[in-house]
């Protein structure tokens, strides 16, 4: 078998847990996963102010690499590094300048991107689950608003992979929605990337996937819990004895504590929960998660600097499902 590399940078919210789980699990796959260096290079980027001279000259003088197995296909993955520095929204405006750096450093090792995109209105509505899951609070709207940057820079795929394409990375672009014929997802994957699907050992991947669900129906609920928690964490900050400790204890409680509570929950105990919390604090899912607000957010933006490049690196054979992307304002 011939030694292969590709590389894998999201999206997130695109299977990218289950795809790592597969190719770390398959007999001819090495997975190096990429999360520890997207964190470093974003540190890199935020001290020199994305300057690109600058970084151009660390570069130079770097001897990045990433180690590469014989005889197998070589994944390098890390969906955040497609992330437009999530939680670090006041900086991604210099998201071209972090897959500029990527695409340099790996260019080294390969020229193949593979690249799993979604209807963007869902990848937003994720997003946004995936913050209430994670003790956050805001309502969409305010989630919209703070980080409007990191939403649309990740969503500028023209920026995202132009760059990879500059480096002369062939890109490979599938849709997430062929994840309900995974057959045919398979057989583009091995067509267009002239390699074998990755054939798991065990189960162990598929039951790891099963852990990352999301159990929407249970996030209006989760959503007060983290508005309560946050109530309480201010309270402690008074505590005399030891403040800090008492504040870092009540954080991590929500944002892990709540979190794993409430998805481990059988629906009996779900149930009593909900019956402890006002029931008018909870609103309805379909408007927590207000599709049409999403719409309006993202329309404009992803006709202009989505779907025509996701179009284009994606073959023929699914193009459809890329221009059924297509959506107008709300109202």
């Amino acid at each position: 078998m011939e030694t292969e590399v590709i590389v894998h940078t999201g999206m997130a919210k695109c299977m990218s847990t289950t795809l790592q789980n597969l190719w770390g699990n398959a007999s001819g796959y090495a997975l190096g996963m990429l999360e520890a260096p997207n964190t470093r290079i974003e540190d890199i980027i935020i001290e020199h102010n994305g300057d690109r001279q600058a970084l151009r000259r660390l570069l130079g003088s770097s001897s990045i690499t990433f180690d590469v197995t014989k005889d197998k296909v070589n994944v390098f993955s890390s969906e955040g590094i497609s992330n437009a520095f999530n939680g670090r929204s006041g900086h991604a405006r210099f998201q071209s300048v972090k897959q500029d750096m990527f695409a340099s450093i790996l260019s080294r090792q390969s020229e193949t991107l593979f690249f799993v995109v979604r209807d963007p209105v869902q990848w937003v509505r994720s997003i946004y689950a995936q913050h209430l899951r994670e003790g956050g609070t805001l309502d969409l709207a305010d989630y919209l608003d703070e980080h409007r940057g990191f939403l649309l820079e990740t969503l500028n795929l023209e920026k995202t992979l132009a760059t990879w394409a500059r480096y002369g990375f062939k890109i490979l672009v599938l849709p997430l929605e062929l994840s309900s014929r995974m057959e045919e997802f398979w057989g583009l994957y091995e067509k267009y990337l002239g390699i074998s699907r990755p054939h798991r050992r065990s189960d162990a991947a598929l039951s790891q996937t099963a852990e990352n669900r999301t159990l929407y129906e249970r996030l209006p609920a989760q959503k007060v819990l983290n508005g309560a928690m946050r109530l309480l964490i201010e309270g402690a900050q008074n505590e005399p004895l030891t403040p800090d400790q008492m504040h870092s204890a009540m954080d991590l409680v929500r944002v892990l504590g709540t979190r794993t509570g409430v998805d481990n929950m059988t629906d009996e105990q779900f149930n009593r929960l909900c019956r402890l919390i006002n029931p008018e604090s909870l609103v309805e899912v379909d408007l927590l998660f207000d599709v049409g607000l999403i719409e309006a957010f993202v329309s404009r933006h992803i006709e202009k600097y989505f779907i025509p490049v996701a179009s284009d690196f994606c073959p023929p054979e699914c193009r459809s499902v890329i221009d059924g992307y297509s959506t107008k304002p709300a109202g």
